[in-house]
């Protein structure tokens, strides 16, 4: 195994959190640590932006197709319709109860 296919295992190895920091220090007491804090810095930084534009775009885009959307969950449609229905309702239930007075208007007219 070469060094340069050593050393990107090894970084590789690093971002996923399998490092040894005491052979890293053993190595060169001032440079392994600095690099390695400069390191995880950079590659964190860079997959944490990553993953911030990935939601970011997708938070856009579900953003987007909402606002093209009709909103049927309007709190005014929802008690327009349900009004209108209440009332259409009472004026059918008035005209049946009408109609089953007169009806027992008629019935008991002839009882008595």
């Amino acid at each position: 195994m070469n060094l340069l296919s050593l050393s990107s295992f090894t970084l590789f190895r690093i971002i996923l959190g399998d490092f040894d920091f005491h052979q890293l220090e053993a190595a060169n007491r001032y440079l392994g640590p600095i690099f390695f804090m400069l390191f995880v810095f950079f590659v964190f930084f860079v997959l944490i932006n990553m993953f911030l534009a990935i939601i970011n775009d997708t938070y856009s885009e579900v953003k987007g197709d909402m606002a093209n959307q009709m909103n049927e969950f309007e709190m005014t449609d929802y008690f327009k319709r349900v009004s209108s229905g209440i009332s259409s309702q009472r004026e059918h239930d008035y005209v049946i109860l009408s109609k089953v007075f007169n009806s027992y208007a008629v019935v008991f007219h002839n009882v008595f």
